[in-house]
Formats: C-alpha cells, sequence, structure tokens
C-alpha cells in the first residue's frame, strides 16, 4: 500500500480516506446542530452574518443592433454545422468535422445527434428551417434509433456510422445517452 508523504506521514491511502470519511460522517449531525463546535464553523465559515436580505436584481443591459446581429450570425452557424453534417435518413451527426478540407469522415456520436436534436428546434423557433423540415429530420433521427441503431447491453456504442450506425470501438457512454434523451424529450 502506497505510503502518504507530508503531514499526514507514515499513513496509507486507505487509512486516510477512511479517516475523511468519518469526519464528513459528522457535516449531516453539525447542519442539524447535534455538535455545536462543528456546527458553528460549517453554518458561517468566514464568520459573516447569514443574509438577510435577496440580492439585488441585475443591471438590465441591451444589445447593440451589430451584437444582436452577430449573436444572430453565431447561432445560424452553429445551427448549420448540425444542420448539414448530419445525415438526413439515419438523423445521425458527425462528432466533428474539418472545414479546411473535403470531409469524407463517417463517425457520428450519439451525443452530437442530441445536440444536433436540440438545434433542431432551435433553428425551426429562429426561422431558419421550417416546420416541416425540422419534423421530418427529428422523426426520421428519433426512428433510426429506435429501430435500427445497435446496442450493447441497452448502450448505443458513443461512435458509430452516420450511415449505418454500426458502431465504432467498444466505447459505449452513459452520457452520451443522457446528452441524447434530455434533447429527444
Amino acid at each position: 500500500m502506497p505510503q502518504i508523504h507530508g503531514r499526514n506521514r507514515g499513513k496509507t491511502r486507505r487509512a486516510l480516506l477512511g479517516q475523511m470519511a468519518r469526519i464528513s460522517l459528522g457535516f449531516p449531525l453539525a447542519r442539524a446542530g447535534a455538535l455545536p463546535l462543528l456546527s458553528q464553523a460549517v453554518a458561517h465559515p468566514s464568520g459573516q452574518a447569514p443574509h438577510t436580505r435577496p440580492a439585488a436584481p441585475p443591471i438590465p443591459t441591451s444589445l447593440s443592433s451589430q451584437d444582436d446581429q452577430f449573436l444572430n450570425e453565431l447561432e445560424h452557424c452553429n445551427f448549420l454545422f448540425f444542420w448539414e453534417q448530419a445525415n438526413p435518413q439515419t438523423g445521425l451527426v458527425k462528432d466533428r468535422c474539418n472545414v479546411r478540407a473535403k470531409d469524407t469522415t463517417v463517425v457520428a456520436s450519439v451525443a452530437s445527434t442530441g445536440f444536433g436534436l436540440t438545434a433542431i428546434c432551435i433553428g425551426e423557433k429562429r426561422g431558419f428551417i421550417s416546420r416541416a423540415e425540422a419534423r421530418l429530420r427529428v422523426i426520421s433521427s428519433l426512428s433510426f434509433l429506435w429501430h435500427k441503431l445497435p446496442t450493447h447491453r441497452g448502450f448505443f456504442y458513443h461512435f458509430a456510422n452516420i450511415n449505418t450506425g454500426r458502431g465504432f470501438g467498444t466505447r459505449r457512454s452513459r452520457l452520451s445517452i443522457r446528452r441524447y434523451c434530455c434533447a429527444a424529450f
């Protein structure tokens, strides 16, 4: 077992972690007032009095027409990535794209597809595409992932072929699936 050096010299990592766990178990009791000395340190660590009023609202700001135009253009360009880098039949979106050369990669990801679904909703609301185009793309994406995208023990492969949906490698990601599901809902 590796030894901890410095102030806790001679303790093993396991012993130090155990000590930290025992100390952390006391914090809920301190918040409840069961441990008076520790509750004072937890309640007001800097010694300041608790806040009695809500914070003041932020000062309103307005965007210039140039700022608004820039943000609209930026939003449109971001939308176009997800729209143009998606396969219309599968709904899968490329994980990344090379803009300096003709990009022939076929690697899509479930996370990109989830962000793409969100971008479609934003694009439709901002008038970048029609409601019919958005609906068709969303339905094709959801249908492909539901019926055709392969899974392993209930998990999608993080990377998949944009045309066939065949998974690359062994990585299956719960976080990617959560991103996709949040966008789908």
